[in-house]
């Protein structure tokens, strides 16, 4: 699992590292102190789960601390990765005041369960550190969805990360422990491909024509 973690107070964020850290040695972190660098890292790079400081300067070192940066950060993320679930924390009193503007995410079922995931919280800061809790039970399901094998068939390019999460997510409430993929030719010039879901005992239990998107992963 990747985690991103926008956060001004360095101590809180090394703080939060170590205890992931500690909880699953494979889990990466990455660190933002402010809205443009933590946006920056949306931009270029793919995570699992965002955690964000309401609070926050609009740059790196800034004094100009204020929750509309936060919300910013959260506009971003909700275009760029909606997929993407977004934890944030407030150490003010305007839990009510954001909650709406937070809210708009929805929910997803983004780890194949078949139960809708919320796409967004808003947790008191106090409890900054105690949300390696949540973090441990969205790790633990997805560890569960990665360990569905993706198998290529002979002339098949290898799929990006999000392609493969696309077909795990079709895959896993099917009972499915491998999804086995064949690469067509598209007339229209999109990669195509054949997949099929197996169980554990290799019966074929499913199977899909996809296209893979650029960027979204994989389209029926």
């Amino acid at each position: 699992m990747k985690v991103l973690i926008v956060e001004d107070e360095q101590t809180q964020a090394k703080n939060l590292r170590q205890k992931l850290g500690d909880l699953n040695p494979k889990i990466e972190t990455v660190i933002a102190q402010s809205k443009y660098s933590g946006i920056s890292e949306i931009q270029r790079d793919e995570f699992d789960f965002i955690i964000c400081d309401l609070r926050i300067p609009p740059y790196d070192g800034g004094v100009d601390v204020d929750e509309d940066h936060g919300i910013e950060v959260h506009s971003v993320a909700k275009e760029l990765c909606p997929g993407t679930p977004c934890l944030f924390f407030t150490g003010f009193a305007t839990i009510r005041n954001v909650s709406d503007q937070l809210s708009l995410g929805g929910t997803h079922d983004v780890l194949g369960t078949g139960k809708p995931y919320p796409m967004t919280q808003l947790l008191p800061k106090p409890e900054f550190l105690q949300c390696t809790e949540l973090l441990a039970e969205f790790n633990s399901e997805l560890d569960a969805l990665g360990s569905i094998r993706i198998d290529h068939l002979p002339g098949t390019k290898n799929l990006d990360k999000m392609e493969k999460r696309a077909l795990r997510l079709w895959a896993r409430p099917l009972g499915g422990t491998s999804v086995e993929v064949e690469e067509l030719n598209g007339l229209s010039g999109a990669r195509t491909l054949r997949a099929r879901v197996k169980n554990h005992a290799g019966h074929l239990v499913a199977f899909q024509f996809v296209k893979a998107i650029t960027g979204l992963g994989l389209d029926k």
